[in-house]
C-alpha cells in the first residue's frame, strides 16, 4: 500500500473542489491511500474516500505530532497517515505561487515538508515572479519539486525567469473531469462572480455585472441566474446583484447554490452561456464547449482563452458593442467549431499524458 497526499485544496470553493475529484480519479486506478491534512472542516472531507495525515501547523507547532508515536495498526484504524508514511505529495493548489501570494502560504504546502516522499506540483498558474520574496519561493520551489507544470505558457516563461529551471507546460486538470448534464434544456446566461475581483475593482464591478445582466435580460437570451462557484464572500455579491436588479427591473435573479464542483460543472454544462469571474467556471464552460466570456483578475483567464484563439473582451469597461458578440450566434458557434474540438482533444491528451509521467 501506498500513500499520496493531495495538498491546496480549501473547501467550500467550488474550482478547488474539482481539482480534488480530478486528481481522486487518477489516482483510482492505483493501490494507494489518499490523505489530506485537515484544514478543512471534516463535514467536507468527508464526502471523498481521504484520511487524515496528522499534520497541522500553528504558532510553528505540530499539533497532531503526538499521533505519530501511536502504533500505525491504530493510526490505520483511526484513518491517520503519518507524515513519515507519504511517499507522493500532488500539490493542486492552482493559483498559490507568485507575487500574489504570502511566503508564508508557499511554506505551509510545500517549503516545510521534511520528506522524502516525490513532490509533483500539478498544473498550476505561476508568478509573476518580480517580487524579492516570490522568487525566492520559485527558487526553493524548484529545488523541492521532483516535477513543475505550469497550466500558463507565461507561467512558465516567469518562472523559468525567476529560477533558471525549465518548467513543464500542461492545462488545467479539470478539463479532463466529465459529468452528466441536469438535463437537455438550456437553462440560460449563467453569472458566476469572483469577491477576488471585486476587492480590486470595488463598487464599479457590482456596477458593471449589473448593467450586464441588465443588457442580457433586454436581449433574447432573457433568462439569467447567478452562480456562487466560492462561499459565503460571493454569495454577499450575488445577493447585492441580485437586489440591484430587482430594484432597477423588477425581475429576481435566481442564486444557484451548488452543493459541491461537481454539480457547479453540471449547472455550466446546462447554461447556454456564461460569463465568469471565476477560473474554474471558465475551465469548466471551455472543456464542454459551452460559449463563455470572462472577467477575470489574472493572467490566467487570458492564457485559457488563446488556447482555443477566442476573442478577448473587456468587461471592466462595459461596451453594448461587445455584448452583442457575446449575445451572438457567431459566437456561439465557435465553441462547436471543429478547430475547436480539435483544441480541446489536444488539450485532454496532454492532461493524459501529464498524469502518466507523474505515476510512471
Amino acid at each position: 500500500m501506498k500513500y499520496v497526499e493531495i495538498k491546496g485544496i480549501g473547501f467550500p470553493n467550488k474550482g478547488a473542489e474539482l481539482l480534488l475529484c480530478a486528481t481522486l480519479e487518477q489516482i483510482k486506478p492505483y493501490d494507494m491511500t489518499v490523505c489530506m491534512e485537515p484544514y478543512s472542516p471534516f463535514s467536507y472531507k468527508i464526502n471523498y474516500p481521504i484520511a487524515t495525515k496528522t499534520s497541522i501547523y500553528k504558532w510553528g507547532l505540530n499539533l497532531l505530532f503526538p499521533l505519530n508515536f501511536l502504533p500505525s495498526y491504530i493510526t490505520n484504524r483511526l484513518g491517520f497517515v503519518k507524515p513519515s508514511q507519504v511517499d507522493l505529495i500532488l500539490d493542486a493548489s492552482g493559483f498559490a505561487y507568485g507575487d500574489d501570494w504570502s511566503i508564508s502560504l508557499a511554506k505551509s504546502r510545500i517549503l516545510s515538508e521534511n520528506t522524502s516522499a516525490k513532490i509533483v506540483l500539478l498544473p498550476q498558474s505561476l508568478g509573476p515572479f518580480t517580487q524579492k520574496n516570490s522568487i525566492k519561493v520559485a527558487r526553493k520551489l524548484a529545488k523541492k519539486a521532483n516535477s513543475i507544470y505550469s497550466r500558463e505558457f507565461s507561467g512558465r516563461e516567469y518562472f523559468e525567469e525567476a529560477t533558471g529551471q525549465k518548467v513543464k507546460y500542461c492545462p488545467d486538470i479539470t478539463f479532463n473531469l466529465k459529468v452528466d448534464k441536469f438535463n437537455e434544456k438550456n437553462q440560460g446566461v449563467l453569472i458566476i462572480p469572483n469577491f477576488q475581483v471585486q476587492k480590486r475593482e470595488g463598487k464599479s464591478y457590482i456596477e458593471n455585472l449589473t448593467s450586464i445582466i441588465k443588457y442580457i435580460l433586454k436581449s433574447e437570451k432573457s433568462e439569467v441566474k447567478l452562480l456562487n462557484h466560492e462561499g459565503v464572500k460571493d454569495q454577499i455579491i450575488c445577493e447585492e446583484i441580485r437586489d440591484k436588479i430587482f430594484v432597477d427591473v423588477k425581475t429576481r435573479l435566481e442564486i444557484l447554490n451548488p452543493v459541491n464542483g461537481i454539480e457547479a460543472k453540471r449547472e455550466i454544462a446546462s447554461s447556454e452561456l456564461v460569463i465568469t469571474s471565476r477560473y474554474h467556471g471558465l475551465i469548466s464552460a471551455l472543456s464542454q464547449q459551452i460559449p463563455v466570456a470572462c472577467y477575470g483578475w489574472s493572467f490566467k483567464y487570458n492564457d485559457a482563452i488563446s488556447r482555443f484563439n477566442l476573442p478577448k473582451f473587456n468587461l471592466s469597461k462595459v461596451n453594448e458593442k461587445e455584448l452583442d458578440k457575446i449575445l451572438s450566434n457567431e459566437y456561439a458557434s465557435l465553441f462547436f467549431s471543429e478547430e475547436y474540438k480539435e483544441e480541446l482533444d489536444l488539450v485532454q491528451s496532454e492532461v493524459m499524458q501529464m498524469w502518466a509521467n507523474v505515476f510512471e
